[in-house]
């Protein structure tokens, strides 16, 4: 088999499309071809050939998993999760392509950890017992997260208060306060179970909640 010419990806600046005399091609990096030494006229054998789809197909992965990390952060277990349920490819195939992303810096579970924390803090209104619950689902080490709490406390303190005194608000000015016993117990029940579906501790809401109650 001969390799004809080469062309460029119309996706992808660093990769070229190699064809040959059967119309058959593959999708090489610029690197690797210039690495193999690959021209055209070339004659290819099925070793070397077989090697080359070898290296294609790592090659998409590798795209593959760049795309998934630039839609937004990820951590290793989610990558390691993408891999082996929605591409369905085994560890041994997707472990060297972790290894090099995390040597780049591009994954990196205390930099994934103190994203979510931020962005579950700051825009989903999330509390603390929930955004650790979420973050333990995505593989991050319990010290990591103590180490991050810490270092995030005043923050947090500071956006939980916040967003309970919005919530708590909020109700209040949709749901009028009942007068009855029962009623009033159910009114504040529904409060409590917002909040602390979200992560809110019971004894931090209970003490916002008797502020506007006494008022």
């Amino acid at each position: 088999m001969k390799i004809i010419n080469f062309a460029q990806h119309p996706k992808y600046p660093n990769l070229a499309i190699v064809r040959f005399d059967d119309g058959s091609k593959l999708s090489l990096d610029q690197l690797t071809i210039a690495n193999m030494k690959l021209f055209s006229g070339m004659e290819v054998d099925s070793e070397i050939l077989d090697e080359l789809k070898k290296i294609q197909g790592i090659e998409k992965l590798r795209y593959r998993l760049y795309a998934y990390i630039a839609r937004r952060p990820r951590s290793i277990k989610e990558v390691e999760d993408y891999f082996k349920y929605r591409v369905g490819i085994d560890v041994a195939i997707y472990e060297p392509l972790i290894v090099e992303f995390k040597e780049k810096g591009l994954l990196n579970d205390e930099n994934f950890a103190n994203w979510f924390v931020g962005a579950r803090l700051l825009q989903a209104k999330y509390g603390e017992n929930r955004i650790r619950s979420e973050l333990k689902m995505k593989g991050i080490d319990n010290n990591l997260i103590n180490s991050i709490f810490k270092d995030k406390a005043e923050e947090l303190e500071s956006e939980s208060i916040q967003t309970i005194r919005s919530v708590v608000e909020k109700y209040i000015k949709q749901n009028k306060l009942p007068e009855e016993y029962e009623k009033k117990q159910k009114w504040q029940d529904k409060i409590y179970r917002r909040l602390i579906s979200r992560g809110y501790e019971y004894e931090k809401v209970r003490k916002i909640m008797q502020e506007y109650l006494k008022a």
